[in-house]
Order: C-alpha cells, then sequence, then structure tokens
C-alpha cells in the first residue's frame, strides 16, 4: 500500500511538470528492497522531475538501488539523507553538484575520500566516524551527530586532527543504537558546545560544565 501511494504519486508528478516544480520535499523508506523494476524507474524519473526539491531522504539496502538513483537529477538540495553504503562513488559526484547542502545524513564506507571544496555550506552532519573523517574537515559545521559503528565502540584512536572542527560545534549527540566510545574522547574538544546528547548512556560521570545536557 506504502509503495502504491508513492507509485501513484510518481505517476502524478511526471504527468505534469508543473505540479512536479512545486516539490520541494520528498521522503522514501525502505521501498527498494525487492522487486525492484518498474519502481526504481518511475522513482529515478520522478526524482528527475522535482526540479525545485530541497530535501530529500531515501533510506534503502539494495544493491540494486545505489547512486544511480540520482543520475540525471538537477535540483539543488539542502538536507539529503542517505542511508544506503553502495554507491558510494556516485553520491559523491552527486555531492559535488549541491553546494547550498546545509543537512547531511549519510552511510560513508569509503575512508580515505577526497572531500575538498565539497558542500561549503554544510551546518549539520549526521553519520559514523567515517563520515566524520570525510566531511567534517575544513567546514564550520555547528551540529554533529556522531552515531557509531559497532566496530568504534572500542575506539581509542585520538581525534587531535579534527580538534578545530570541534571548536565549532554548539550542538553534539554522541552515541547511537550500539552504545559509545568513552565521552574523553572527544569532550576536552568541545569548547563551544551548548547542547551535548548522550545516547546509551549508563553512568555520568562528566566534569564539565554545560548549558544543557540532553540524556537519553
Amino acid at each position: 500500500m506504502y509503495r502504491d501511494t508513492h507509485t501513484k504519486f510518481f505517476t502524478t508528478v511526471t504527468s505534469s511538470s508543473l505540479l512536479a516544480s512545486l516539490v520541494e520535499e520528498y521522503h522514501q523508506l525502505d521501498l527498494l528492497e525487492r522487486e525492484v523494476e518498474p519502481f526504481l524507474a518511475l522513482t529515478c524519473r520522478g526524482l528527475q522531475a522535482m526540479v525545485n526539491l530541497k530535501h530529500l531522504r531515501l533510506r534503502t539496502w539494495s544493491d540494486h538501488a545505489s547512486g544511480q538513483i540520482l543520475h540525471g537529477c538537477t535540483f539543488q538540495l539542502e538536507v539529503f539523507e542517505w542511508n544506503n553504503p553502495n554507491g558510494i562513488v556516485q553520491i559523491l559526484e552527486f555531492l559535488r553538484t549541491q553546494p547550498h547542502l546545509r543537512f547531511l545524513k549519510v552511510s560513508w564506507k569509503r575512508p580515505g575520500s577526497h572531500t575538498s571544496g565539497i558542500c561549503p555550506r554544510l551546518q549539520v552532519l549526521h553519520g559514523d566516524q567515517n563520515t566524520i573523517n570525510a566531511f567534517l574537515p575544513g567546514r564550520h559545521v555547528s551540529s554533529l551527530k556522531w552515531a557509531p559503528h559497532p566496530d568504534e565502540l572500542l575506539l581509542n584512536n585520538s581525534i587531535d586532527h579534527l580538534s578545530e572542527e570541534f571548536h565549532h560545534i554548539r550542538f553534539f549527540s554522541f552515541g547511537g543504537f550500539w552504545g559509545r566510545p568513552p565521552l574523553d574522547l572527544v569532550i576536552h574538544h568541545l569548547r563551544a558546545v551548548e547542547v551535548l546528547e548522550l545516547v546509551g548512556l549508563k553512568s555520568l560521570a562528566v566534569p564539565v560544565c554545560l548549558k544543557k545536557i540532553s540524556l537519553r
């Protein structure tokens, strides 16, 4: 039923350029996991038609629905969420065309990617350590949500190389479904933080005065 709704929506916007131009936000979650065709092709045409799209959130783990789904799109996004670890090269090329992006949530599985000059207006970043290492350097991100991958829970590596970038962060969320590494890893770099959210907290032992702490 959910896919039927999106099918009707895409059928409408691909048949009317006027209606397609009025769409500024689109979300699609887990609709491309199986029986991809012809829904994948329809999704591609629909995304290409929505030339004024500003917010796009896509979540799928399908190998079929990689970065190719954004091929031919001309919209200029402000918010982009991509929760598929496949097609990273294509996603990187897409991000090169998005200079107005302010919010990025991405599953990044390509350590060492060169992203200098990409997304110069980025203000909000969500992801694991690979995402942070790829997109935080050289940027003045003010809101960072670090949701660690399970391999990061015993992380002891220094983040001193990102110290300057952490100095700009005012909202910091640390932890996720799998828990979080020790807070000592980052706490001394959070000079401007106003809101600290600790996810997966078991005990509080933070000798620092903050304006607000949100715990869950």
